[in-house]
């Protein structure tokens, strides 16, 4: 059986959001028996009387092309009038394209989303057309296409590893408690007065490994918080990210901005609520989306001789949109609750003469609302850093390793930041 991997796109530019369409649907069954095995998220088995031939690719756009448009470039023995059948997958799901003998129309069928269409051109590559115009204009549907692989696939792109879900939740966590848990309840006569503000910048990579695909996120996060004056407990909270998801070579772009304030409610205890909003996608992946977002977290800090115990708790509800402006914007109609719940041991230590914190973590994250695949997700991470407060301290590093265990799945991340 012929293969080929990661085929250019080249002349006909279709949309992307028209080959989600085209490739998301069915169920993981119907992939298992065309036989794929392709590496990368987006397959198809071409199916002639007296060939077959698999084409594997790391685009949309490249696995039509070869897949229903130029079905003659990969079937070396196609003539153009016989019956042919195109199974398509993305992560698992299936749909199929067939063109019966000496017939130019078109049968499009997505079984497990009770879609089937029959698409009259006077050529096949003119039926093929009416197909792309028909799903492109159809936003509803690839909505729908998206939210059914959110609740099916391991690797996705809005729950998953890398996810633009996932992603917003770790960041709203992270601004409220990951970030500034040692010494969050500094008491108001501690905390020096006039210190400044505080601008953050970092870096996050990671890597899962997931259901025998690999995820690869690498990521930008930015920081500023201004403190008050009077008591710089009291803290106006502005975060926003950057990143790149290489999901088994296919990627996609992301950014997130989001604004909170820290109040602290007693020597011990802060409340930082945060509102954010989200996009993610790329014409490779086939959609853009976005989430918005309202969260509050608790930070709760022990102090015992020579270490410290924060509990942190988070819930927030994230809710997708589709872009506003965006051309191949869609909504997987998506509400969902995140449960975060998480404990940090900090202790000082010296290395050499410059006194540094270790910090030991532990957290487990929940999704209720939507039925998801990826319901939940379970992290353990150490960190070093300088010694940190962040209603006294002009600058402070931290560079923290965490191992991430998933469903069909795990990874490992290593975000470094540095505030000053």
């Amino acid at each position: 059986m012929h293969k080929t991997d990661r085929i250019a796109a080249k002349r006909l530019r279709l949309p992307s959001s028209v080959l989600v369409a085209v490739l998301l649907a069915g169920g993981s069954s119907s992939i298992a028996q065309t036989g794929l095995s392709c590496g990368s998220l987006f397959g198809a088995l071409l199916n002639s009387p007296v060939q077959s031939v698999q084409v594997c690719s790391t685009s949309l756009q490249g696995l039509y092309e070869a897949g229903i448009r130029d079905v003659g470039a990969s079937l070396s023995s196609y003539v153009g009038d016989e019956a042919i059948t195109t199974v398509a997958r993305l992560n698992g799901l299936a749909a199929t394209a067939s063109f019966a003998q000496a017939s130019a129309n078109l049968e499009f069928s997505i079984p497990e989303l009770n879609i089937l269409q029959t698409f009259a051109g006077g050529t096949r590559v003119a039926s093929a057309r009416l197909m792309h115009d028909w799903l492109n204009n159809n936003a509803d549907l690839r909505g729908r296409m998206l939210q059914h692989q959110a609740a099916h696939s391991a690797v996705n792109p809005v729950t998953g590893p890398g996810g633009v879900l996932s992603g917003a939740v770790g960041l709203d966590f992270g601004a409220s408690f990951d970030e500034v848990a040692t010494r969050i309840a500094t008491t108001q006569a501690n905390a020096q007065s006039g210190v400044g503000n505080l601008i953050g910048i970092g870096v996050l990579v990671s890597q899962h490994d997931i259901a025998g695909a690999t995820v690869r996120t690498v990521s930008a996060p930015l920081s500023y918080t201004v403190r008050n004056d009077i008591d710089p407990r009291r803290q106006a909270l502005l975060r926003a990210s950057l990143g790149v998801v290489d999901s088994a070579g296919t990627k996609s772009r992301s950014g997130r901005v989001s604004a909170g304030y820290r109040f602290p409610m007693s020597d011990e205890w802060a409340l930082t609520p945060l509102v954010g909003v989200s996009l993610s996608g790329s014409d490779a992946h086939g959609f853009y989306t976005g989430v918005a977002s309202g969260s509050i977290a608790s930070t709760y800090l022990i102090e015992r001789d020579g270490f410290d115990i924060s509990v942190g708790n988070m819930l927030g509800y994230y809710r997708s949109f589709k872009p506003p402006g965006v051309s191949y914007g869609v909504d997987p109609g998506l509400q969902v609750f995140a449960l975060r719940n998480g404990i940090l041991i900090s202790q000082p230590i010296t290395l050499g003469s410059r006194k540094m914190s270790v910090e030991y973590g532990l957290s487990d994250t929940r999704y209720l609302g939507d039925v998801l695949y990826q319901k939940s997700a379970q992290d353990i991470s150490i960190s070093l850093g300088t010694n940190k407060s962040v209603f006294s301290a002009r600058s402070f590093f931290r560079a923290t390793l965490a191992l991430q265990k998933v469903r069909d799945g795990h990874g490992v991340a290593l975000n470094v930041n540095y505030w000053f």
